[in-house]
């Protein structure tokens, strides 16, 4: 599909300030976390997602990285909303993160679409796995899925 510079930037956000989005690079996936602040059903799964994710990199670090991909109506929802994530953002850009929406063609939030590092989707359905698996939704990402090695490329 693309680059992963080429398709969110030359920076993102951290909870820490600004990174460059090569720093995707060293992860084997990245899991583009389409939300918004002021649905429910976000709200709920973003503290799934949280908790997966710390487990996850508490047992590999390097097996993937979250982008939040905002789809609050401003940038004082989405800094309130992105606060509580320990993850990577797209900094407030409504027109990027549209065009990220059309891209990957979602239609509702929340959704978690798993990339390789060419941008090409891995997976449309980490969520459900996640809400349904748990930490067994990485197990089954690691026999599922082609995951190219730390330093591959």
């Amino acid at each position: 599909m693309s680059n992963l510079v080429e398709l969110l930037g030359e920076t993102l956000q951290s909870q820490n300030g600004t990174v460059e989005t090569n720093t995707l690079y060293k992860y084997r996936y990245v899991a583009f976390y389409f939300a918004a602040g002021w649905e429910p059903n976000c709200i709920n799964f973003t503290k799934k997602l949280i908790d997966f994710y710390n487990q996850v990199r508490g047992e590999d670090e390097a097996a993937f990285e979250v982008v939040f991909v905002s789809s609050d109506d401003d940038q004082a929802t989405f800094e309130n909303h992105y606060a509580q994530m320990p993850w990577l953002s797209l900094s407030y850009d409504k027109e990027v993160f549209q065009n990220l929406f059309t891209s990957y063609d979602v239609e509702k939030i929340p959704t978690v679409i798993l990339v390789n590092r060419d941008c090409d989707i891995v997976t449309r359905d980490l969520k459900n796995n996640i809400e349904y698996k748990g930490l067994g939704a990485f197990e089954y990402m690691q026999t599922h899925f082609y995951s190219p090695k730390k330093g591959d490329t």
